[in-house]
């Protein structure tokens, strides 16, 4: 956001904040999920199946991967504010699931967290990057000259 505020570049501005939002409802829709469900994480050595539930605290915490969610969140948000560049997807989306693999790799989550993370990072950016659309359109036409 700083980079667009000193270019005076507002498409870059635009990004920064959109980004920022959707970093922000991504993380915290992820810590209460987190905290709700309360999956055990691959490397505990328990099974998939061990859930523990609400508030039970103790780093059981698999449900769904926030790493993955936050990354595939900022991927959408800068192919979506590539104007759908196929090229940008392919770049922003590779890291993104690098990141999920890397995860799996690390014995931190299931396959299903990080599959329900890429979902909702996705679908968070989604949603705010089309709201911030409507938003700006909006605008443009309060836009009034004299």
């Amino acid at each position: 956001m700083g980079a667009g505020l000193v270019a005076h570049n507002k498409p870059l501005q635009n990004f920064a904040l959109d980004n920022l939002q959707a970093q922000a409802y991504t993380g915290g829709l992820t810590f209460i999920v987190k905290e709700l469900m309360h999956r055990e994480r691959p490397i505990e050595g328990n099974g998939a199946y061990k859930w523990h539930g609400p508030f039970k605290g103790g780093g059981n915490e698999s449900f769904f991967s926030g790493h993955t969610s936050l990354s595939f969140c900022t991927a959408t948000m800068i192919y979506l504010h590539s104007h759908r560049k196929w090229w940008v997807g392919v770049i922003s989306y590779t890291m993104a699931t690098g990141v999920a693999v890397s995860r799996m790799q690390k014995q931190m989550h299931w396959a299903s967290d990080v599959v329900v993370g890429a979902f909702v990072g996705t679908a968070v950016a989604t949603f705010v990057y089309n709201q911030q659309e409507k938003r700006r359109e909006f605008n443009k036409k309060l836009l009034i000259i004299p």
